[in-house]
C-alpha cells in the first residue's frame, strides 16, 4: 500500500507486530488497508485500524490502534501533508535565495464579491437536487444516480 501515514509506519516499527499464525514480523509493505471502523471492543465507538496480510502465510490481521473518527483521521493526514508542503516551501525558498531570485506573491483570481455571491447562492438552495440542477444536471440524471436501497435482504 502506498502513502501510509508516517506515524503509522513509525508505530509499526516501534511495536514490531508479528503474525499470529507463523510469527513472522510484519512490515509496512504488508499493509493492505488503513482506515476507520466501528471498534471490536465497543461498536458505539470508532477506531483507527490497520489491515495487514502476512507475506509468508497470507493470514490477515486487523489491528485497532486507537480511538479515532474519520474526521480525526482526515485531520491527521492533512496535518502531515501540511508539514510536507512547509518543508518543500522552505527548501524552495533556500534554493531561491541561493540563486538570488525574488519570490513573487500572486494574488487570488477569485474576488471577495464572487465568494459572497457563491455563499449567498449556496444558502438559498433548498435541496441537494436543486444544487445539482444548477450545475447542469437534468432531473432524470439525478434520479439515475440516487441511492436505491437493495430490497433483496427482506
Amino acid at each position: 500500500m502506498k502513502n501510509i501515514p508516517k506515524w503509522v509506519v513509525k508505530t509499526m516499527r516501534i511495536e514490531n507486530f508479528s503474525c499470529n499464525e507463523c510469527n513472522k514480523s510484519l512490515k509496512e509493505k504488508d499493509v493492505i488497508a488503513v482506515g476507520v471502523r466501528n471498534s471490536h471492543k465497543d461498536r458505539k465507538y470508532e477506531s483507527f485500524f490497520i489491515e495487514i496480510m502476512c507475506s509468508k502465510c497470507d493470514e490477515i490481521i486487523i489491528l485497532e490502534l486507537k480511538d479515532m473518527s474519520l474526521v480525526d483521521l482526515s485531520l491527521e493526514i492533512l496535518s502531515e501533508q501540511s508539514e510536507i508542503e512547509i518543508r518543500r516551501e522552505e527548501r524552495g525558498e533556500m534554493e531561491e535565495s541561493n540563486v538570488n531570485k525574488k519570490r513573487v506573491k500572486t494574488k487570488s483570481k477569485i474576488t471577495q464579491k464572487e465568494i459572497k455571491e457563491v455563499s449567498k447562492f449556496l444558502k438559498s438552495i433548498d435541496s441537494h437536487d436543486d444544487f445539482l440542477i444548477s450545475l447542469g444536471m437534468t432531473p432524470e440524471e439525478i434520479d439515475e444516480y440516487k441511492f436505491k436501497p437493495d430490497n433483496t435482504d427482506i
